[in-house]
Formats: structure tokens, sequence, C-alpha cells
């Protein structure tokens, strides 16, 4: 991971809104720029720079598809980093200044090919950070939603009894849950593309009470997919949402 400073003269300099991800396929990357400002050589030993390597082995590709501001100045990543045993796994690192990056690890394993991406990142009201990403079954593609203390990484344990929240509709589909928030009765929505292995993409949001368990009350059983079908078999990508 590759973490760049730029100054701003009327804010925090590490603001959420000074953050801009650039997310490399070779690897982890993130990128903090201000509304104007040089390079801000303050930031990461004099240089504006700070490296955060994760070389859990294989190729040692890792690679960053999200970032998050606390309003401590601590910068959270996501992602997800190539593993010894040659799949990839979940990687969750902080940033703060004058300290080594703190990094963590998570897996799945469910079988397959048994790759896990990271793909999404938000801080809840309370400052805990919540990730959404997906995790390989054998035939399938299922979401996994976790909560993370932002002091140590470790998982809430008041969320789905220490557990990620996992979501699933059978074989012959997957998700790619790429989008976070937050909902005014602190419940959380996950958002990306639902693919049928046909194939068609579709638009999904999935909902979770702020416990970690699917909310039955919203759309079709905590679900709502959203079929464009401009064109047969149409391919339909949903990048971010808000509330």
């Amino acid at each position: 991971m590759v973490a760049f400073r730029f100054s701003s003269p009327s804010r925090s300099l590490l603001a959420p809104a000074a953050l801009l991800l650039l997310a490399l396929s070779s690897s982890f990357t993130g990128r903090l720029l201000a509304a104007d400002g040089d390079l801000d050589l303050t930031f990461g030993n004099g240089a504006g720079v700070r490296i955060v390597n994760f070389d859990l082995g294989g190729s040692l590709n890792d690679s960053c598809s999200g970032i998050v501001a606390a309003a401590d100045g601590a910068l959270f990543a996501v992602g997800y980093s190539e593993s010894e045993f040659v799949d990839l796994d979940w990687t969750v690192a902080r940033i703060t200044e004058g300290a080594a990056p703190l990094k963590t690890r998570l897996y799945f394993d469910l079988g397959g090919s048994h790759d896990d991406h990271a793909w999404a990142v938000a801080l809840d009201r309370s400052g805990r950070l919540l990730v959404a990403g997906d995790a390989t079954n054998s035939d399938r593609t299922e979401l996994r939603l976790c909560r993370l203390l932002p002091s140590d990484l470790a998982k809430d344990p008041t969320f789905n009894s220490g557990n990620c929240a996992a979501y699933d509709l059978g074989p012959q589909t997957g998700f790619a849950p790429v989008a976070l928030a937050e909902t005014p009765e602190l419940g959380v929505l996950v958002a990306g593309t639902l693919a049928t292995f046909g194939p068609d993409f579709d638009w999904f949001v999935v909902k979770f009470t702020s416990t970690g368990v699917i909310d039955s009350s919203f759309a079709t059983s905590g679900v709502s997919v959203l079929p464009w079908n401009l064109v047969p078999s149409g391919f339909d990508h949903l990048s971010g949402i808000a509330v």
C-alpha cells in the first residue's frame, strides 16, 4: 500500500473530505488529496508517502479497494492480498502518524478458489469499522459484512455474536459488494452487483440490523434486486449508495 498526502490550508489534512483512493491491480495503494495544495512532506517521514506491505505469500500482490478517515486522523484501508496458499484473503490496515501500520487479515475459505475480497469500508457513528466483501464457495460467491474495532481491528463481539454476517442467494450466484451506508436507525446497507451464471448482472441492496442480522422488514426478506434488463442478459453494475 502506498499513501500520499497533499497539503490543504483550510482543513485538517486527514479529514474525510480530503481522501481519494486509487486502486491498482498489483499493489495496495491509497492516495490522500486535498481540495488544493502540494504534496505534504510532513506525512510519511518527510516523503509525503506511506507504504504498507502485507507480503502474505504467493506473488506478494496486495490490492486496495477502499479507504476511510476517522475523526482522530487515523486512516483505514481495506482490500485483499495473495496468501502463502496462493488464494486471496481480506486485508485491513490502520495508518496513523508516527506509528507502524496496524494490519490484520480475514479469510473464510469456504471452498472453490478460496478467494475472498474486501471491497468497501465505512465507519459507523460509534467509530467502528464496517467492511463488506465476498467469500468464494465451490459454486457461488457469498456476501460478508464484518464490524471491526478501530483500536485493534478485532471483530466486534456485539455484532453477530463476534462473527461476520453472511448473505447467500444460493448456487449459481455471486456478489460484488462495493458500497456501504449506515441508515438513521443504525442499520447497514450493503450494495453492489449481483451476478447469476447466465450471465446476467443486476443491482442489489441488502440491509442488516445494527447487530448483524438481515433486516427482514426491508424490501423482500431484507434484499432488493433491481434488474434493469435493458437488453437480454444485460450487465448492470452498481457502484455507490448514500442515505
